[in-house]
């Protein structure tokens, strides 16, 4: 009997804590865009749930995603600690923090498979929840900084800020919701559950929304924005059509299905179609042509195409980088690489730059082929054992495929974007990563006899 009440305090208490984790949900993805500064004291507020669930079960000690994280976070040190050591320019032990998302996303496994088993809450409320705060924390910035004055009054054609934010940020924040947007409307149209009334005013305010940021994604110009989103997209219907392909056999009902899917990317493609001559100005490609390999070094090609190309400092930035590849390929310059384009580059033009604009040749550089190695094992670890988890779950731990091929859909994104921008620098793209890992490993305990204390929505 002293067992029982003790394992009944336990319980709630650890609820208790589940609840705190479960809130700072949405926060992480809302003051990701508002306030990074408050970003990050949720963030430190949710590894320190994370820990303390860590350190309280000995036996989460074990698991996987703790183990990597462990990993991660060594490396990290070794990697501040050997570019300290050998006079990397750069604060080093600052500079970590930029790349702890990664093992902050396998340590909060723990508080999510705690909150499915104890609370019985689904995968789907966890996502609802982040993609609610993400949506609402981009249409808050984009408000503050004028995006409603812009659209009601100013239809220029084209802009080059938004109040405070460039237009590259305002891209990322419009790419990022029109993702997310489109998953909460096709979800909200399969819920039974909530009232006609109610689904509709939702639905017609994300609807409203959507139309607002696309129109203002058209007139970023950004090219990395409207590629990767367009991908997305391409990548979300897809997805969505597999799925219903696989658990239906007859075609009138699959077409019923995907509808509402096909209407919102055609809704989204008609809409960017209208400004494509806009958009078209932005793709000038004429600097490949300059990329002439046959007696020339990589790095002298790229000073050619540079000297002639409307993308030169683009080009500098990766034959700079290049350089210091080369410089240092095994362990590279440690995790902060602000200083290194102003110290080593030989061209005046960039070196008020820091950051590479490219996030896998600045992984390379911060970390050498060893760390970037080391972090490929990480990462495909990670996605085995998700796949694991997906596959070895019970039904109602297991993501729907609306809100599966939506994450699925910021991740291609942000694949894509950080090609040309060094986008895990960034808050809301790095947060997403984290809540991707762990949403995707997370799993509940075996069924027990614990009755829930609250449901999803």
């Amino acid at each position: 009997m002293t067992s029982g009440t003790c394992r009944t305090k336990e319980d709630v208490d650890d609820s208790r804590i589940a609840k705190i984790a479960l809130q700072c949900v949405p926060a992480i993805s809302f003051f990701s865009f508002v306030s990074t500064s408050l970003g990050d004291i949720v963030s430190i507020v949710f590894t320190g749930i994370s820990l303390f669930l860590i350190f309280k079960k000995p036996d989460s000690r074990t698991n996987t995603p703790v183990i990597l994280a462990a990993l991660w976070i060594s490396y990290l040190i070794f990697s501040a600690a050997y570019a300290t050591q050998t006079n990397s320019p750069g604060d080093h032990w600052r500079g970590i923090g930029k790349y702890c998302f990664i093992a902050i996303g396998f340590l909060a496994t723990v508080p999510f498979s705690l909150i499915l088993s104890r609370d019985h809450l689904k995968k789907d409320t966890l996502v609802l929840l982040f993609l609610t705060g993400l949506v609402g924390g981009g249409a808050f910035v984009l408000v503050r900084n004028g995006a409603a004055d812009f659209l009601a009054h100013g239809w220029a054609d084209s802009m080059d800020s938004l109040g405070k934010l460039n237009r590259n940020y305002v891209g990322l924040i419009c790419s990022l919701s029109i993702i997310s947007i489109s998953g909460l409307i096709y979800f909200l149209c399969s819920q039974a559950n909530i009232r006609w009334a109610r689904k509709m005013v939702i639905i017609a305010a994300l609807a409203f929304l959507l139309f607002c940021e696309v129109i203002l994604l058209a007139r970023t110009q950004s090219r990395t924005s409207y590629f990767a989103t367009a991908a997305a997209m391409t990548i979300w219907a897809f997805t969505i059509l597999i799925i219903d392909r696989q658990g239906s056999s007859d075609k009138k009902a699959l077409m019923r299905k995907l509808i509402i899917p096909l209407a919102i990317v055609a809704a989204v493609t008609g809409l960017l179609a209208a400004y494509f001559p806009l958009i078209s100005t932005r793709f000038d490609l004429g600097f490949v042509s300059q990329l002439s390999l046959d007696h020339l070094s990589i790095n002298s090609a790229l000073a050619k195409a540079a000297s002639t190309s409307s993308d030169a400092d683009r080009l500098r930035l990766i034959s700079v980088a290049l350089d210091l590849i080369n410089q240092r390929p095994w362990f590279g310059w440690g995790p902060d690489a602000t200083r290194l384009i102003d110290t080593f580059s030989p061209y005046p033009s960039i070196r008020n730059l820091i950051q590479f604009h490219n996030g896998y040749m600045q992984t390379l550089v911060s970390f050498g082929i060893v760390g970037t190695t080391f972090l490929t094992i990480l990462i495909v670890a990670g996605i085995r054992f998700a796949i694991l988890r997906r596959t070895t779950s019970q039904e109602s731990a297991r993501l729907s495929k609306i809100f599966f091929a939506t994450l699925l859909a910021l991740v291609v994104y942000i694949l894509i974007a950080n090609v040309t921008e060094s986008i895990l620098m960034v808050k809301a793209p790095a947060m997403i990563c984290l809540f991707v890992i762990a949403i995707a490993c997370a799993r509940p305990a075996p069924a027990s006899t614990h009755q829930p204390r609250y449901s999803a929505p």
